[in-house]
């Protein structure tokens, strides 16, 4: 009994560029199945295009990368990308200040919440400081990019 050949499936070269450029390498099968049905709406330039684009984003700076079917299947190459005035200039050290702001702030509301949770009843004085505190946090989100 002879052991049967498995001939090698030869990938879309687009494909392969595709998927060199793309930074998640996880579900490589389905994004390639992805890839056929987006090339016939579009073409790798576009998509390559768009995706160093999106590359400069602070979600995916900060390692929120969607798989690569998924982007594909949602034509996110379509999307628009917009910074707003403020983040697009900070500079690096400036966006580090504001999120280090903003971890305290996520760690002062904590506290705020645990001391509620611990006794049921939150002084005046600790209301309008986590109103104060949120209302910043929400800035910083809006500031940072950051997603709800």
């Amino acid at each position: 009994m002879q052991t049967p050949q498995l001939i090698p499936v030869q990938s879309n070269p687009q494909f392969s560029q595709f998927w060199e450029a793309y930074p998640k390498k996880e579900s490589k099968v389905t994004a390639e199945k992805a890839f056929n049905i987006a090339i016939r709406k579009t073409d790798l330039p576009t998509l390559l295009k768009a995706l160093e684009a999106v590359k400069q984003t602070d979600q995916w700076r900060k390692g929120v990368i969607p798989l690569a079917a998924s982007w594909l299947n949602q034509r996110r190459w379509e999307d628009t990308l917009t910074l707003t005035k403020e983040t697009a200039g900070l500079s690096p050290v400036e966006k580090q200040i504001h999120h280090s702001e903003y971890l305290r702030i996520l760690e002062a509301m904590k506290s705020i919440s645990h001391s509620y949770a611990e006794h049921q009843s939150w002084s005046q004085q600790d209301k309008a400081e986590y109103q104060k505190l949120k209302a910043r946090r929400n800035e910083l989100r809006n500031l940072l990019g950051i997603l709800r």
